[in-house]
């Protein structure tokens, strides 16, 4: 399904304030690999629903269990004209066993610097920094999604290839995407502050003016 339907799939990741019932959805970032897009609470989050209606196929990493029943409870049912492909599930049938960024690290998708630090906490953290009035939250925030979400035609394809390659038959594997460029700044001093108030563990980060990039 993903080689039929790669270039109408819509890349989703979603940032909340809490679980499903308590919190609701601050951020969805979405990729539709050619440019990400962000979607936030306060601004034009609303506008997500249109977006989806020009999609045939969903990919997400625990979608299933995390951002699918958040936008449904958000938006209704949105997907019901879409084919959802959950990453997480098809990686650990491949004996890929954790959370997204472990995994993505064990293909060479390494995140730069201290952004690798964070996670669905500290974008609850960040969300309420912003709240507070601190600007340079919410783009960090935003930038830490959309690495989420600029990560997943990459591990969907090395899904594709290497399931095909175990196929009996030959199945051509799919080239890699485009080379995305993600220049959100964000403050590296505040994911330390947050690192020192929540005990995180914040990577070094070799060059502060380098841009990031995934090669997809």
């Amino acid at each position: 399904m993903y080689a039929d339907f790669r270039d109408s799939a819509a890349y989703v990741d979603v940032e909340t304030t809490g679980r499903l019932g308590e919190g609701e959805i601050t951020v969805i970032g979405l990729f539709d690999g050619i440019r990400p897009r962000v979607f936030v609470k306060g601004k034009n989050l609303e506008d997500f629903k249109t977006e989806m209606r020009k999609f045939a196929l969903l990919v997400t990493y625990n979608g299933r269990q995390f951002d699918v029943p958040f936008l449904c409870s958000k938006f209704g049912n949105i997907f019901g004209h879409m084919g959802h492909i959950d990453l997480q599930y098809l990686l650990q049938h491949l004996g890929y066993v954790g959370g997204l960024k472990p995994i993505q690290e064990q293909f060479g998708l390494r995140r730069e610097g201290p952004l690798g630090s964070l996670d669905g906490r500290s974008a609850i953290w960040l969300w309420e920094e912003y709240e507070q009035g601190n600007k340079k939250a919410l783009d960090t925030l935003l930038r830490y999604n959309l690495e989420d979400v600029v990560v997943l035609p990459a591990l969907a394809e090395a899904v594709y290839n290497e399931s095909a390659s175990k196929l009996p038959v030959p199945v051509k594997e799919l080239p890699p995407g485009k080379n995305i460029q993600i220049d959100i700044p964000y403050d590296e001093e505040l994911i330390r502050k947050l690192a020192r108030k929540h005990a995180l563990t914040v990577p070094f980060r070799r060059d502060p003016d380098a841009a990031f990039a995934f090669n997809l």
